[in-house]
C-alpha cells in the first residue's frame, strides 16, 4: 500500500470539516495487471471521513481487507470490468459481509457490467440474492461523501465487445471543483472518451485544469495495433492533463516509461507504507 501527500492548495481543498465530508486519502491495494504477482492487481480505496469505496477486487483484495478489518467499512465497490484480476475476490466480500457482519453490499457499476456481475454472483458463486445490490445509474450522487460520481462507458475499449467503464470523482470544497478520474483497463486515453460522449463533462474538466487528478492504466509492452488492449503510455505524455497517476504495469515497464516521461508518475514506483493510520492525505507529488 502507499501513501500520498498533497501539495499545499489541494490539500487546503479537500481538508475535511465538521460540516463537510471529503477525502482523508487513498490506499493502493494493488498496481499490477493479471501477470504481475509482485505488484499485485490494481485495486484502490478511497478513504472518506464517512466511510470508504473500493475501487475493482481481483485476487489481493479480499485478503488485504480482512486482514486490516475492513470489510465492514467499506460504503460501495466500484467495479470496472469481470477480468478476473478486478472482481475474483468480490464473492469473497459479499459472503463475508453477509454473513459474519449482517450487511449488505453496495457495488455500483454500468448496466452492461452489471448484468455480468450479477450472473457470475448468483450463477456461479451462489452468493443469495438478497447480499449484494448493483446499481448502474449513470451519474450517482452520494450525499454522505459529499461526491457525485461519473460512470464513463468504455464499452470495447478494452477487449472487442467487453463491457467495461470508467469512474469521474466529481468533488466541491471552498467553491473549488476537484476531479479524480479512474481509467479501469482501456487501449486509449479515458478523457479522449469522455470529450466523445460528454462534452460537457470534458469542458468542465478542462476549465479545471489544474483540478484533475488521473489515475490511468499505461503499458509499455509492445501490442498487437489490431487488438490494443492497454494504454500506450506515450499518449498519456500528450494529454493536457498534467496530473497523472499511471498502474496496470510491472516494475520494468514502469522504468521505461518514467525514462522517457518523467512527468508520468507511475504508482508502482511510489512509496509505500503498511500502516492505514498514516495516511492523512491524498498524493505525493
Amino acid at each position: 500500500m502507499q501513501k500520498f501527500r498533497i501539495v499545499p492548495k489541494i490539500n487546503n481543498i479537500l481538508k475535511p470539516t465538521s460540516k463537510s465530508p471529503s477525502i482523508l486519502g487513498i490506499s493502493i491495494i494493488g498496481t499490477g495487471g493479471l501477470f504481475d504477482i509482485n505488484e499485485k492487481d490494481s485495486s484502490f480505496i478511497i478513504h472518506f471521513n464517512n466511510g470508504n469505496i473500493l475501487i475493482d477486487c481481483g485476487s489481493d483484495t479480499y485478503k488485504f481487507l480482512k486482514k486490516n478489518n475492513m470489510i465492514k467499512d467499506i460504503s460501495h465497490i466500484l467495479i470496472t470490468h469481470t477480468h478476473p484480476d478486478h472482481i475474483c475476490t468480490l464473492p469473497n466480500i459479499i459472503f463475508d459481509n453477509y454473513i459474519l457482519n449482517k450487511k449488505i453490499t453496495s457495488i455500483e457499476t454500468t448496466e452492461k457490467v452489471g448484468e455480468i456481475i450479477n450472473n457470475y454472483l448468483l450463477n456461479i458463486c451462489f452468493n443469495k440474492k438478497e447480499s449484494f445490490t448493483i446499481n448502474n445509474t449513470k451519474d450517482e450522487n452520494f450525499y454522505d461523501l459529499n461526491i457525485k460520481i461519473i460512470k464513463i462507458d468504455t464499452t470495447g475499449y478494452h477487449k472487442k465487445n467487453m463491457p467495461s467503464c470508467g469512474f469521474v470523482f466529481c468533488l466541491k470544497k471552498n467553491n473549488e471543483s476537484i476531479y479524480i478520474i479512474f481509467s479501469g483497463d482501456i487501449n486509449c486515453p479515458i478523457t479522449k472518451v469522455i470529450k466523445k460522449q460528454n462534452k460537457d463533462l470534458y469542458k468542465e474538466l478542462n476549465d479545471n485544469i489544474d483540478n484533475v487528478f488521473v489515475f490511468h492504466e499505461a503499458t509499455a509492452v509492445i501490442q498487437d495495433k489490431k487488438d490494443l488492449v492497454h494504454t500506450d503510455y506515450a499518449e498519456l505524455n500528450e494529454l493536457e492533463f498534467k496530473n497523472i497517476f499511471i498502474y496496470h504495469h510491472s516494475k520494468e515497464e514502469a522504468n521505461i516509461i518514467i525514462e522517457e516521461f518523467p512527468e508520468l508518475k507511475s504508482l508502482v514506483l511510489m512509496e509505500k507504507s503498511l500502516i492505514l493510520e498514516e495516511i492523512k492525505t491524498f498524493w505525493k507529488i
